[in-house]
């Protein structure tokens, strides 16, 4: 064989390597990244019950989910209003950061101006400024859970 060959041959080695090298590390960075989003959403859910029925929550991952989750447990007792939200003001303020949303869907918590938690458990249009807190994840049943008067709920880790 001659030199030119050989140089040739070792070359499309070395690029095979290097290849082989990248790939094995961008799997492996996959991977680690898999398991760090894994990591944050069971780190980011809580649960509430209502009527004794349990619900999970993701909660968003912000400031004012993780002021509401240091709260836990928390039992309280929600208002009704306007036959689609249950709300609670809480004594103290927590760091808000409303922004006007345009639909709210059934499921979602949010946190109105900087102290009342509000839980909706219907659909619909809003012109309202939120901050969310987070969203429960099967919202099967919620309606008939909570459409009637003011109602105690408990939200725990």
């Amino acid at each position: 064989m001659n030199k030119k060959k050989f140089l040739i041959i070792i070359f499309i080695d070395l690029i095979i390597i290097i290849l082989i090298f990248l790939n094995n590390k961008n799997i492996n960075y996959k991977k680690n990244q898999s398991e760090k989003e894994n990591n944050m959403v069971q780190d980011n859910k809580i649960n509430v019950i209502i009527n004794e029925v349990k619900y999970s929550i993701t909660l968003e991952n912000n400031k004012t989910a993780t002021e509401f989750k240091k709260k836990l447990p928390l039992t309280i007792t929600m208002n009704e209003l306007n036959g689609n939200e249950k709300y609670y003001y809480f004594d103290e303020i927590f760091d808000s950061y409303p922004i006007k949303i345009d639909t709210i869907y059934a499921g979602d918590l949010m946190l109105y101006n900087n102290n009342c938690l509000v839980l909706f458990y219907e659909t619909f249009k809003t012109n309202y400024q939120y901050t969310r807190i987070g969203r429960i994840d099967n919202i099967e049943n919620l309606k008939n859970d909570l459409e009637t008067g003011n109602i105690k709920v408990t939200f725990t880790d």
